[in-house]
């Protein structure tokens, strides 16, 4: 068979998606995805939190705690939380290490979380008449908490490991 390619890969969706991405509790999120060619594969997230001094930082600060961080990890289904740290300091940085068995079930575990779920979106794998594997990622899907002002950016970058063709 052939190997499998990536067909649709929605450049424009990322643009506007990214505008409605981030609720107020983030600043940045940069995402460095890398996709095996069996579908699995691992993500290194970080997530740049808002200035502690401001007073809503304290809820932001227990959410993003270690401990409660693994627990919504520890129920998850074929994604897993290798490494999970935080910075101190008036932006910390909060750094995920995951992996995943399928895209499936990254975009599962990210709709079990739905802030987590405006950032991962949703993935929509098919196999074309060709026998050609087709993945669709849609941003922003769900429901922002606020609009994302210009000053806060999310940076994705994927690197598949096969082949690939855009469209």
């Amino acid at each position: 068979g052939m190997m499998p390619f990536l067909r649709r890969f929605s450049a424009a969706l990322l643009a506007t998606g990214c505008v409605c991405l981030l609720s107020a509790c983030f600043e940045s999120y940069e995402e460095d995805m890398v996709i095996n060619a069996d579908l699995s594969g691992q993500v290194v997230a970080r997530v740049k939190l808002p200035d502690t001094l401001l007073s809503k930082f304290d809820s932001v600060r227990e959410e993003f705690a270690p401990k409660n961080i693994e627990k919504r990890f520890a129920s998850l289904s074929g994604v897993s939380l290798k490494k999970y740290s935080i910075t101190e300091g008036r932006f910390p940085e909060a750094t995920f290490e995951l992996s995943f068995s399928s895209l499936e079930k990254l975009a599962a575990a990210a709709a079990a979380n739905k802030p987590a779920q405006m950032l991962v979106g949703e993935f929509v794998v098919e196999t074309d008449d060709d026998g050609r594997t087709v993945i669709e990622r849609r941003l922003g899907e769900g429901t922002p908490a606020a609009d994302l002002p210009s000053d806060k950016y999310a940076l994705f970058k994927t690197h598949f490991q096969w082949p690939v063709e855009l469209s």
